[in-house]
């Protein structure tokens, strides 16, 4: 009942007075009891201790046929491995979990989609859209009907990033409406933190900052409750808790207050062992400092965060960064020739590699825009949106910025990040190979 009202300090401390009442006699019971207290410990950081309960309870629902308790703490463990940054095995994980759930005679609809849940968020930080999709396709309505706000949140928020990758803004707000319609009609705090903060997130990527901040006024990280709660968990870990805000910051260009902000961050998360959560913080730090040329630290932080994030665990934690972060990624590569000496060398570039290749950026060096025009793949051009194709038209009949903030009703911020988003999806660097590009494909004459 408490999980079900999200009054999870509670559901702590009446899980540790019920551990104290039962024991393995008890199974299930007693597995419950273990599994809403490892809930508790993971918001606060307590892994260890979390992991140790939830190998516990395991055995006795499998005992007594437990199957949403089963299910219930695989999520759990999910969420401690994907926190100190082992996606990979989160996923390898919550697959055998849900095969063995659906497997099941009875129950597994209920059960399945907590698991669903993260798993359809752990494929999309591999990058494994197409996988998540059809999780969200079987099982987004069951974790509607079980209402329990953590895997929740997780699902529909991994459904709206999808679609805003995509290009599809009316689903992705659709998605968001959802979410915060939810989280008012069973008042759920944290839904509605989650989705206002998502908002304020994919409008800053999308470089409509003028949007990002009517958002964010409604967001208030300052005196929104939920940021401020010391508990932390997976659907928030690496947004909303001062990340939306930070990030923010760095887009408007005001770098010192994002990186005072971010360096406290980070104190916690290491102290907390949130490898997944001090990755992002670190990026978005290695971000600012390099946008004011504070190179050379922008470079050690982006390695710091690739260590973070090693064996490739993470994908989407990086390239979601856009622009910015591609940018410095490509940087940092260039300059691997310059480093014979560097520890882990190899591992690095083939890091760095894989995280292009898979945002598409690895493009020829030194291309002529002409040589580009004949090199180029069409099918990048899927990757626009229709407001970014309108955007290049515009741009290759030689419309300036203000041209364009005045024809589209935006701010030239709004319009300059707009550009390095086509630049960027396109694998070019200035307009005068957007226009050869624009002119190739028979945008214009």
């Amino acid at each position: 009942m408490l999980a079900a009202q999200d009054r999870i300090e509670t559901m702590g401390e009446v899980a540790l007075e019920a551990m104290q009442r039962l024991d393995e006699q008890h199974g299930s019971l007693y597995a419950v009891a273990l599994n809403a207290r490892s809930m508790y410990l993971i918001g606060r950081g307590e892994h260890e201790e979390a992991r140790t309960l939830m190998q516990r309870a395991r055995p006795l629902h499998d005992r007594d046929g437990h199957l949403f308790g089963r299910a219930y703490e695989e999520a759990i463990y999910s969420m401690t491995l994907s926190q100190q940054g082992r996606v990979g095995d989160a996923v390898r994980g919550l697959t055998a979990a849900l095969r063995h759930t659906e497997e099941g005679m009875a129950g597994t609809g209920s059960a399945g989609s907590v698991i669903a849940a993260y798993l359809a968020e752990g494929y999309y930080e591999q990058n494994r859209l197409e996988d998540a999709q059809t999780l969200i396709h079987d099982y987004a309505s069951l974790a509607e009907q079980q209402a329990i706000v953590d895997p929740l949140a997780v699902i529909l928020l991994t459904q709206s990033r999808i679609a805003h990758l995509r290009g599809d803004e009316v689903e992705a707000e659709e998605v968001l409406e959802r979410l915060l319609y939810l989280g008012y009609r069973h008042s759920f705090e944290r839904l509605v933190s989650y989705a206002r903060a998502e908002y304020v997130r994919q409008a800053t990527l999308s470089g409509d900052l003028d949007k990002a901040e009517r958002r964010l006024r409604e967001f208030d990280p300052e005196h929104d409750r939920v940021n401020r709660d010391e508990l932390i968990f997976h659907a928030g870990e690496t947004e909303a808790r001062t990340i939306t805000q930070a990030r923010y910051l760095i887009y408007t260009g005001r770098h010192t207050s994002a990186r005072v902000l971010l360096q406290s961050q980070i104190r916690e998360a290491k102290l907390s062992r949130r490898r997944r959560r001090e990755l992002k913080l670190t990026l978005l730090l290695a971000i600012s400092l390099n946008a004011e040329n504070k190179v050379n630290a922008a470079r050690r932080c982006l390695l710091e965060a690739l260590e973070l994030g090693s064996q490739r665990e993470f994908v989407r934690a990086f390239i979601d960064e856009r622009q910015p972060a591609l940018r410095l990624m490509r940087e940092v590569r260039s300059s691997m020739t310059q480093l014979p000496d560097l520890p882990q060398r190899d591992r690095l570039i083939a890091d760095l590699d894989h995280l292009l290749r898979q945002a598409g950026a690895i493009a020829t060096a030194g291309n002529t825009a002409s040589g580009l025009a004949r090199e180029f793949d069409p099918a990048l051009v899927d990757t626009l949106t229709e407001r970014e194709k309108k955007l290049l038209r515009h741009v290759a009949n030689g419309l300036s910025n203000k041209d364009l903030a005045d024809r589209l009703s935006v701010s030239i911020n709004t319009v300059k990040w707009h550009l390095r988003n086509i630049f960027e999806k396109l694998q070019i660097n200035n307009r005068v190979q957007a226009i050869a590009i624009a002119r190739h494909l028979g945008l214009i004459d």
